[in-house]
């Protein structure tokens, strides 16, 4: 019984002592261990292998990624020419269109209000049948139309 005795006045005296004094450094540097990743945590950099049109890459360059194998409009291309790649078979309104002409793109087919419209005419285009609140429409008249 002494030997409980003694052992608890032992450890109340122990928990009675001054802590040891630590620096604000040290704390922190034990704060900064304790919430450090595990290995297994850690994020891949970059440099892990991406996939670029088929072809793996290892490399970080931006430019070789780019070089990489793109599909434009069902042409392969291998050129960082982006004029080129553009030049590849677009569908555009239901119709292939090879061309760079915007304008030309644009006078494809194309379906406004369940009317085919090959004109540039914006205007013409929107005259086209349209159905507002049920109803179908053909004025040009926004008034009317709702």
């Amino acid at each position: 019984m002494k030997i409980a005795i003694f052992a608890a006045m032992l450890a109340t005296s122990a928990l009675a002592l001054p802590a040891p004094q630590r620096s604000k450094a040290s704390i922190e540097k034990e704060l900064d261990e304790l919430n450090a990743s595990e290995p297994w945590e850690r994020k891949r950099e970059a440099q892990s292998i991406g996939i670029y049109g088929g072809k793996a890459y290892v490399s970080d360059d931006v430019n070789e990624k780019r070089q990489s194998i793109g599909i434009y409009g069902s042409t392969a291309s291998t050129t960082d020419d982006v004029n080129e790649k553009r030049q590849s078979i677009g569908i555009y309104g239901g119709k292939a269109s090879e061309t760079d002409a915007v304008n030309e793109k644009r006078q494809s087919i194309g379906i406004y209000g369940g009317k085919a419209s090959e004109t540039d005419d914006v205007n013409e285009k929107r005259q086209s049948i349209g159905i507002y609140g049920g109803k179908a429409s053909e004025t040009d008249d926004v008034n009317e139309k709702h």
